[in-house]
């Protein structure tokens, strides 16, 4: 999972091909990253909770106390609505690989 969240995952042999706007690596990545969020999304709300995403960050090996679990959340609680949506998880695993910018 950590290594999903990083985008670390080891990467296709498989050239990548272009569909759409997105390369089929990036569409096996957001799929990696989909089987997580529906995983750890434990009560079906299509978005995760801050004990939530304790809760994934726990199974990942990564033990984070409270203050830094609540400092993640919020930069990828980019609508500000309490929860994290898919694309701010897919946003959150972003930033934690270094490809995008925590939000302000």
């Amino acid at each position: 999972l950590s290594d999903i969240l990083t985008g670390r995952a080891a990467p296709s042999s498989k050239p990548a091909v272009r569909r759409g706007s997105r390369s089929r690596e990036e569409e096996a990545r957001r799929a990696a990253l989909r089987s997580a969020f529906v995983k750890y999304d434990k009560d079906n709300s299509g978005s995760i909770t801050k004990l939530e995403l304790a809760q994934c960050f726990r199974a990942a090996g990564q033990s984070y106390d409270s203050k830094t679990v609540d400092e993640v959340f919020d930069k990828a609680d980019v609508d500000k609505s309490g929860t994290i949506d898919f694309e701010e998880f897919v946003h959150l695993s972003d930033i934690l690989a270094g490809r995008a910018a925590p939000s302000s």
